[in-house]
């Protein structure tokens, strides 16, 4: 990992308070996406949404994504056709660019 994004991701998994977190995502909010999945190839999200598509009886579902970040689970969601996605996240920064 780069050293900002090692620096920050540390600081997610040593936080002792929500601040903490908060802070750290929102100065990761700009680069989230671009340090992890082009620079890192993080396929989590991939993942997740595709096993919840074969899951899915059909695509009217409502989806809660919880914990939702930038919006990587609901982007391959909504590429399936999926309609009505809803998102949730500690991060305003992180949500605004959901």
């Amino acid at each position: 990992m780069g050293s900002k994004r090692s620096d920050i991701h540390d600081r997610v998994l040593n936080a002792d308070s929500l601040e903490e977190i908060e802070k750290a995502y929102r100065e990761w909010a700009e680069d989230y996406e671009s340090d992890l999945v082009d620079l890192a190839g993080y396929v989590a999200p991939a993942i997740c949404a595709d096993a919840l598509l074969n899951c899915l009886p059909d695509n009217s579902a409502t989806v809660l994504d919880a914990g939702c970040g930038t919006g990587l689970v609901g982007e391959r969601l909504a590429e399936a056709g999926v309609a009505r996605i809803d998102g949730l996240d500690y991060s305003t920064d992180m949500l605004k660019r959901a």
